[in-house]
């Protein structure tokens, strides 16, 4: 099974302790990279580094860049943090700790690519992840590892990353879907039948919504909310296909020609996530929504046009309410649920039962 994508006072202690190391780590090569368990005094998971010095490779989230410079450790410290301080339901890290899911902050692909050949599993590697990857393999006795870079490998360039905290939450996502596909030995949400007809049903409600507008005019205004008003892509959705100009210009005005529908938009926008060339299950979709229904505000958005697409299309309809209530109970919400009176009280479409 493989997955990739494109990803107070604890706070000073953790920082503290990647500062400690640094002066004496060894020097970092492709060929030699070196992971400390990042230590924080709650012990909860994924900080649950038993070792206070953060000198050994122990504990369920990693910090692999040897003499980082201060803004790597924050930002890793932020990355780690931030999967500890998301609020979602206790089974949803208790699943990813079951299933011994282990988090790394890499400063680059490469160097994640050397150190899962160092542990044996060299079968992880990956020539096309460009900010983070997850991975698993019941062959290797069920190791569940999620990454992210520092520095994104796109095409064309290396960047350093906009936001590594929000790409270590979209690998979260992927994460707790392989989690719960190895507990249940079964497919994991991201993958279901349930999830794909959920997604599908959403983007019909907004086609049927945008066709009911009475007027070419309100077409395209409607077309604008979706989007957004002179909405610019990042380097990472530029890098997985997203055009460079916005949908709507700064005016109001659509790009598009007038005759398509919100879904065909989406795809063309978004071919990674909308369409079969990325993700025939949505399961990337999946994994950006822990990001768009958890995540707080802050930074430069890893993908902001992808974000505010995905929060028009599913969060006043069928699908964030659903992904929310998974994330809370490790199950869809029931079929006669309260959950579903925000995406229509009659039901829009069928809702799906089965998600795994």
């Amino acid at each position: 099974m493989k997955r990739i994508p494109f990803l107070g006072i604890v706070t000073a202690f953790v920082i503290a302790a990647l500062s400690a190391i640094a002066p004496t780590a060894q020097a970092q090569t492709p060929a030699t990279v070196v992971c400390h368990g990042v230590y924080s005094a709650s012990h909860r998971y994924p900080l649950d580094s038993t070792d206070p010095t953060g000198q050994k490779d122990t504990g369920h989230y990693r910090f692999c860049i040897s003499n980082p410079t201060a803004d790597q450790i924050m930002r890793g410290n932020d990355a780690g943090l931030s999967l500890q301080g998301m609020p979602l339901g206790p089974g949803v890290l208790d699943i990813l700790s079951q299933e011994n899911a282990t988090f790394f902050y890499f400063a680059t692909r490469d160097e994640y690519n050397a150190y899962v050949v160092q542990i044996g599993l060299s079968g992880y590697q990956t020539k096309t992840a460009r900010c983070g990857n997850t991975h698993d393999s019941l062959i290797f006795g069920k190791k569940l590892i999620s990454a992210v870079f520092d520095t994104c490998q796109y095409r064309s360039s290396t960047e350093t990353s906009e936001n590594p905290t929000e790409a270590i939450q979209h690998e979260a996502g992927h994460a707790f879907s392989v989690a719960v596909a190895l507990k249940y030995s079964t497919k994991g949400p991201s993958e279901s039948m349930g999830w794909l007809q959920l997604v599908n049903g959403d983007i019909a409600l907004q086609d049927a919504t945008w066709n009911a507008k009475p007027t070419q005019a309100q077409k395209d205004a409607y077309v604008c909310t979706i989007f957004g008003i002179d909405k610019l892509p990042s380097l990472l959705e530029i890098d997985l296909g997203t055009p460079t100009q916005p949908v709507c210009n700064a005016n109001g005005q659509n790009s598009y020609p007038g005759n398509k529908p919100p879904s065909y938009i989406l795809q063309h926008e978004f071919p990674y996530f909308f369409t079969n060339n990325g993700s025939p299950f949505y399961d990337e979709i999946w994994a950006n929504e822990l990001i768009s229904a958890y995540s707080q505000p802050g930074g430069m958005e890893i993908m902001p046009s992808t974000r505010f697409a995905m929060s028009s299309t599913f969060d006043g309809r069928c699908g964030t309410p659903t992904y929310r209530y998974y994330f809370d109970k490790d199950a869809p919400p029931p079929q006669n649920s309260q959950i579903y009176v925000g995406c229509g009280a009659t039901k829009p479409y069928p809702i799906p039962a089965q998600f795994r």
